[in-house]
């Protein structure tokens, strides 16, 4: 989270992918899936947009997943970063 808000997508985008991994392999992404949308934040900011998009999809289908979470917030999480990067595009859908 640190090289993201730093504005090092390259390395952030491969800490929360090795975050990610490990989450995955310890059958705990789901209690983690911001890691998934932060990801995805950071793989949009290198143009990497259709890793960017799976990795939102996936974070918003954990997120819905756990009824008690509410998924506005991260709603606004995607649509905020994708207006940081002026892509106007994602930030509408």
């Amino acid at each position: 989270m640190i090289a993201l808000e730093r504005d090092q997508s390259a390395q952030a985008e491969q800490l929360l992918g090795q975050s990610v991994q490990s989450w995955r392999r310890h059958a705990q992404l789901g209690q983690h899936a911001w890691d998934l949308c932060h990801l995805a934040q950071a793989q949009g900011e290198l143009g990497h947009d259709a890793a960017a998009d799976a990795s939102r999809r996936e974070c918003l289908y954990l997120l819905r997943a756990q009824h008690s979470v509410n998924t506005t917030s991260a709603l606004v999480h995607i649509a905020q970063a994708a207006l940081d990067r002026n892509d106007l595009d994602v930030a509408r859908d």
